[in-house]
């Protein structure tokens, strides 16, 4: 699985759209995508762990979604994601977990992990998840 993602909040108060995305790529040479087109609220935070101190995000939209056999993506899918920024990397390992549902609302299996988000989020191999995050008092 590949993912992007450059979510900020402005001066103002207002969200810079990162467009997020996700691409799974399955052993047998599937490709599922999904492509944020709007974004609905970002939710940061942070928790501490064995004594170390770590940052969370959370944020939700809808985007595009296609899989092997159609022509064309499809709007209005929505998806949730949540991100840990365990350090920089050989530190901890950062963590991903996402859920992605159809128009209907029904969960994307090939693109969605099971809930709760935090239980549940996995190790990324490669690359670097950022986060604000500041010592729990």
């Amino acid at each position: 699985m590949n993912f992007g993602f450059i979510i900020k909040y402005n001066k103002k108060g207002g969200k810079r759209p990162g467009q997020p995305g996700l691409i799974r790529h399955l052993p047998d040479g599937s490709v599922y995508r999904i492509k944020s087109n709007a974004l609905y609220g970002l939710a940061l935070g942070t928790f501490e762990e064995n004594g170390e101190t770590y940052g969370y995000a959370s944020f939700s939209g809808k985007g595009t979604y296609i899989e092997p056999g159609w022509p064309d993506p499809i709007g209005n899918y929505e998806f949730i994601a949540y991100i840990e920024d365990r350090n920089e990397p050989g530190s901890g390992a950062d963590r991903i977990w996402i859920r992605v549902k159809d128009k209907d609302g029904l969960p994307v299996e090939v693109m969605s992990m099971a809930e709760p988000a935090q239980g549940n989020a996995i190790d990324i191999a490669g690359g670097n998840i950022v986060a604000p995050h500041a010592r729990v008092r």
